[in-house]
């Protein structure tokens, strides 16, 4: 029994980067999931008329803003590119989430071992404050992306 517990583990292992591929995959449902049905709300819409204004007014309306541009900018850029539905805009928020649980999953790695971040990955993927907060036409999921890349450039640097 334990040399064939071995064996899976031995196998999850060599393949933990398909597993991160498919709790990336998860969690950009999940969080799309989560944000069906749900109205978008005064800030929301606040992002949405901010990124279809024209570049110089984006800067300018941003300048008096408690948020920098950048998430602005990246959504009307996505909006230009794939429209400006509700589910397009979501969808955006759902991909950086997705790609946040793949950079904590590198990050865990690199501070831990590849078991830590596997164990840690169904928490990554199925956590209710980043599913929640995924769905949000703001610049919630960016900011952790950020965060996250962060980290793992400082602990890479100081390595």
């Amino acid at each position: 029994m334990k040399r064939r517990m071995n064996q899976v583990v031995h196998l999850l292992v060599r393949r933990w980067m398909v597993l991160v591929a498919i709790a990336m995959l998860a969690s950009f449902f999940l969080v799309l999931f989560a944000g069906k049905g749900q109205d978008v709300w005064f800030d929301e819409n606040y992002s949405i008329i901010l990124a279809q204004q024209p570049v110089p007014e984006l800067l300018h309306l941003t300048s008096v803003d408690a948020h920098p541009p950048l998430f602005y900018l990246l959504l009307k850029l996505w909006g230009s590119v794939f429209g400006w539905s509700e589910l397009s805009l979501r969808s955006m928020s759902a991909l950086l989430c997705a790609v946040t649980v793949g950079i904590v999953a590198l990050l865990l790695r690199r501070l831990f071992t590849i078991r830590v971040a596997l164990v840690s990955l169904p928490f990554l993927a199925l956590a209710p404050f980043w599913l929640r907060y995924g769905y949000e036409i703001r610049m919630y999921a960016l900011a952790g992306m950020i965060g996250a890349f962060a980290s793992y450039v400082l602990i890479r640097a100081v390595d």
